[in-house]
């Protein structure tokens, strides 16, 4: 026997929400199509004559018993129901039995159920509280209002250079602010900034922000006040101490900074608050300019540096010329 026709019926009715849509249709009919025929048939015959990719046809069992099982990979949710059309069915025996049922649906598995789903749509900021990844409905009103007028800002930063290295900040500000000066913790860039004073007010009943942050600019000023030596050979390579105030306190300060002697750059091997120690580099004979660049803020010494000639190391002669290739003799060297 052979059935002569298969009739689908397939409608957009998915219940999963911005799933892939098929293309409506009002039905599809595949005639004469044999109880023999491969999965991968049935496969083609229902992917192609839907335009869609992700059916999967398996089959099971034989010409009697046989079953063919249809899964949408790629388009899940509710499917309507196909139908078997058994019209001018060719069957020589005793009875026969033909259906189509749903073995499963389609669905989506949240684990754990998002808190959206236990609340209505709401316009304004609210709270939402899990315990144990599980989530906690609102029984009440629990929204949120940011206010601004509640919000820290600083005002006003002044500073006044004290001993050296170090500066005095004046810090104002508006807002619902501490009056417990640990309850602080100011930074100046990467360096912690410990508080001398503290003068702050707080209206009767105002909340306190929970770890504010707030942030302001204050710029300091270098200068330069001496070198030490203030001479030495054009060759260069001996260390030179840079006296001034505003200057990086550590190495690791100066990666993003540079002296220059004359242009060249002298590499930083040392740093405190009052001093910074670098190694010249090679220069011509005569006075030379020392200028400091940190953070697009520049210090120069005009006439900071002098390159002396004679005073670097020079090889005039060598005494002996020669000697044998074991080695062991003595060599005498002027000008050194």
């Amino acid at each position: 026997y052979y059935l002569k026709n298969l009739q689908l019926n397939i409608n957009n009715n998915n219940n999963v929400h911005n799933s892939p849509q098929i293309p409506p249709r009002d039905a599809l009919l595949w005639p004469g199509i044999s109880p023999l025929a491969s999965r991968r048939e049935v496969q083609d015959l229902i992917a192609g004559g839907l335009g869609v990719k992700g059916v999967e046809v398996t089959g099971q069992g034989n010409c009697y018993g046989f079953s063919w099982y249809i899964e949408w990979t790629e388009h899940p949710g509710r499917k309507t129901l196909a139908k078997v059309n058994d019209e001018d069915l060719v069957f020589d025996g005793d009875s026969l039995s033909l259906g189509i049922r749903r073995v499963a649906e389609g669905k989506i598995l949240h684990s754990p159920l998002s808190l959206d789903f236990l609340t209505v749509r709401r316009t304004e900021p609210y709270v939402a509280v899990t315990v144990y990844r599980y989530p906690a409905g609102c029984s009440s009103d629990c929204s949120f209002t940011y206010n601004n007028d509640q919000a820290l800002y600083l005002t006003m930063v002044n500073g006044t250079p004290g001993l050296p290295g170090e500066h005095t900040l004046t810090i104002s500000g508006e807002g619902n602010a501490s009056t417990v000066a640990d309850d602080y913790h100011i930074m100046v860039g990467d360096s912690f900034c410990s508080i001398v004073s503290l003068n702050a007010s707080q209206p009767v009943g105002a909340a306190l922000h929970s770890n504010p942050s707030v942030t302001s600019n204050y710029s300091v000023s270098i200068s330069l006040t001496s070198l030490s030596p203030s001479s030495g050979g054009t060759g260069g390579g001996y260390p030179v101490v840079v006296s001034g105030s505003g200057l990086p306190s550590t190495t690791s300060g100066w990666r993003d900074h540079v002296i220059t002697i004359n242009g060249n750059q002298c590499t930083v091997t040392a740093a405190s608050v009052v001093s910074v120690t670098c190694i010249a580099p090679p220069g011509v004979e005569g006075v030379a300019e020392v200028n400091v660049v940190v953070g697009g803020k520049n210090a120069t010494l005009e006439e900071g540096f002098t390159y002396v000639l004679n005073a670097s190391p020079s090889l005039t002669s060598v005494t002996p010329t020669t000697s044998s290739v074991l080695g062991k003799s003595g060599e005498a060297g002027n000008g050194m």
